[in-house]
């Protein structure tokens, strides 16, 4: 979300008056930018503040394990399913 000041009025959900300040998505706020209705106070593009202090304590993230798959069959070919007797007549 981004915090975005009416430069101009206008209609977004509801009137907006100039010096309105107000959130919007950040494509959002890229868009009404763009058409020069409103100046991004904050968020849309600007980078947050770097954490400040000691770095976490956090375990780093485990990789996991590779995907298994089912063998082939010796043809290579997938197997047969075995029909039931109900299936047979």
């Amino acid at each position: 979300m981004a915090l975005v000041e009416a430069l101009t009025g206008f209609d977004h959900y509801g009137p907006r008056r100039r010096g309105d300040r107000f959130t919007v998505g950040e494509p959002m706020a890229r868009k009404l930018r763009d058409g020069g209705l409103v100046q991004i106070v904050e968020g849309a593009g600007k980078h947050p503040p770097t954490a400040t202090g000691n770095p976490s304590s956090a375990s780093p993230v485990a990789h996991h394990s590779a995907r298994k798959t089912a063998s082939k069959s010796a043809s290579g070919e997938k197997p047969r399913r075995k029909r039931t007797k109900q299936e047979a007549s």
